[in-house]
């Protein structure tokens, strides 16, 4: 998620284990203090995998895998990909006092970057774009259609 940036739903969320429950704002104070209240244990049980992974060998095994996946998705044009790499692995092994410094540090670098500043660009000129109305001049009449599919099924239509 970190990595994509992709969102989850709610009950995602909790069937992951990122969250522990779901509820109506209407009741949330009220879940809230039950859930204080209940006595549960600090942390859980790890699965096998995830005990393998928590430890240096599997997480080095792990990191290298996703900055492999990561470098051949981004072909190396996003420099943030990999730091945010660097940065969770800083986090893990060394604490999250370290995995913090090490991320404002990061953040404060990549901000800098031309990569950096041609997304943002990207960002404002869409926003724009989703602002502005269009013109004011009426459609031309649309006289024929032609729909064209290319090997890879992908369908384009021609006006």
């Amino acid at each position: 998620m970190i990595l994509t940036g992709k969102q989850l739903r709610a009950k995602q969320a909790v069937k992951l284990g990122l969250v522990d429950d779901v509820v109506p704002h209407s009741i949330l104070l009220e879940a809230a203090v039950e859930l204080a209240k209940q006595d549960r244990p600090s942390s859980r049980p790890l699965p096998v995998r995830e005990r393998i992974l928590a430890g240096p060998l599997g997480r080095a095994l792990l990191f290298k895998m996703v900055g492999k996946k990561t470098e051949h998705k981004t072909q190396g044009n996003y420099p943030a990909t990999e730091r945010i790499l660097e940065v969770v692995e800083t986090g893990l092994a060394q604490g999250t006092s370290s995995g913090y410094d090490a991320e404002a540090r990061a953040f404060g670098e990549l901000a800098m970057t031309p990569q950096s500043q041609a997304l943002r660009n990207i960002f404002f000129a869409s926003t724009d774009v989703k602002k502005d109305p269009g013109s004011d001049a009426p459609p031309a009449p649309l006289n024929s259609v032609g729909i064209l599919v290319n090997a890879e099924q992908r369908w384009y239509v021609v006006a």
